[in-house]
């Protein structure tokens, strides 16, 4: 009885929204709060140079009946990366959305502009546009592999097996591998090693070391130096021209966790949370300490035959240590959410110049866009996708490139190559 007479409450209250027959009446919000932008918690579509993008849009319209309460006409614009127009059309559809349609001749982010008239308001969104490289040439390592390097002269290390060409060579003594040009670093159980490709035949070990197992903060290497840092030491070990690791011995810091790592030709960059410090005494770049949940930048001198010194001084950059998610040679990925549209995020690249990161480059995207980042552990947006996106640094822009692959695999992306696993148990790697 009680639910009867409410359904014919309700029944009153929406005749008596509309005055009568004949009068179409649309809700795109309450009284007086702009509509929702209803695409905007929908996973988007990364389009490709030539194809048609088609886009709904609701304008920011509250509860109407009759005319003059709705819009009555659209128009809108479309700019490019490069501020460039392109030609859209646009129309209204249903009582008061619009459709728009555009073809984009460039890839990178597209500004979409929408204005309803006389009501409705301005409605933005933008639409990313990346260069597709699915067809490009593949190679295929015929194994599932969770980390995947390649040396200069073509050997893939796959976690812990090698191999050129379909053809497999003699294992590693360990899977926590690191390629430098053609320098293959291993930490196994009990012993650090470090291994050389020469071109032909399987990997020879060059030299090694014992060390203790324990957990790592941070790993980086290059050709000639692995660094590793634990809970509270900095080691750096040297590959002298004898052939021999030589450990000159370990800077004691102070506690901290989540730490980075940089390796420069003179120095050791370690990127730390501001509060735990990791050296007592040292001079801060234009202030006394670095800005509430920004992340401190170390430079510890480095040199053959002694310990990494203490700093001179630090700086820090405008960046959450949280935020740093892809660690490459020259530089590092920050992905970062806005704190005012829980949809969007920004992508940064900061540079490695000297022994300085700068920001060179951003790109506004959605949450929910499926993005492998160079260097990084794991993915952002949603774990299983048929379309990927992988970020380009170039210049003072971020380019993306596009790849399909079947969704319950993924992509994953290491430096200058992404690559996938498939059914049959191999990875198909695209070479960047």
């Amino acid at each position: 009885m009680v639910l009867l007479r409410i359904l014919a409450l309700l029944a009153l209250s929406a005749l008596a929204a509309c005055p009568g027959p004949g009068t179409e009446c649309f809700n795109g919000g309450p009284p007086g709060v702009a509509a929702p932008d209803v695409m905007e918690a929908v996973a988007p579509r990364v389009f490709v140079p030539g194809e048609q993008v088609v886009l709904q849009f609701a304008s920011r319209t509250a509860f109407g009946c009759g005319p003059g309460e709705r819009p009555d006409s659209v128009r809108a614009t479309v700019l490019d990366g490069r501020n460039v127009s392109v030609d859209a059309s646009s129309s209204l559809t249903g009582v008061s959305n619009a459709e728009v349609e555009f073809v984009p001749a460039t890839p990178g982010p597209h500004h979409v502009s929408v204005i309803f008239e006389p009501v409705g308001g301005l409605v933005q969104r933008e639409v990313m546009v990346a260069t597709d490289r699915t067809a490009e040439a593949r190679v295929t390592v015929p194994r599932a592999c969770t980390k995947l390097q390649r040396t200069l002269l073509g050997a893939w290390v796959c976690d812990d097996r090698v191999f050129r060409g379909a053809q497999e060579l003699t294992p590693l003594p360990g899977s926590r591998t690191w390629v430098a040009g053609n320098t293959v670093w291993v930490m196994g159980a009990s012993r650090i090693s470090v291994h050389e490709d020469t071109g032909s035949g399987p990997l020879l070990e060059r030299a090694s070391t014992a060390w203790t197992q324990e957990p790592l903060e941070g790993v980086v290497a290059d050709e000639h130096r692995l660094a590793y840092l634990t809970s509270d030491e900095l080691v750096v070990l040297y590959l002298d021209a004898e052939g021999t690791l030589v450990n000159p011995g370990a800077r004691v810091l102070s506690f901290g966790s989540g730490r980075r790592l940089m390796l420069t030709e003179s120095a050791m960059l370690v990127l730390n949370h501001p509060g735990a410090p990791l050296v007592d005494s040292v001079t801060w770049t234009g202030a006394q300490s670095p800005p509430e949940a920004m992340t401190s930048v170390c430079a510890f001198s480095i040199s053959p035959g002694n310990a990494p010194g203490v700093p001179a001084r630090c700086s820090s950059i405008g960046t959450p240590l949280s935020d740093l998610v892809g660690l490459e040679a020259d530089g590092l990925w920050a992905y970062s959410f806005s704190s005012t549209n829980p949809n969007r995020a920004t992508l940064r690249r900061l540079q490695l110049e000297g022994e300085t990161l700068r920001e060179s480059a951003q790109l506004m995207l959605s949450t929910l866009t499926p993005l492998a980042i160079p260097g990084a552990e794991g993915v952002r947006g949603p774990e299983r996708a048929a379309e990927w996106v992988v970020p380009r640094h170039v210049g003072a822009d971020i380019e993306l490139d596009r790849y399909s692959v079947s969704p319950q695999a993924g992509l994953r992306a290491g430096a200058g190559h992404v690559w996938t696993t498939t059914g049959t148990g191999s990875s198909t790697v695209w070479v960047r």
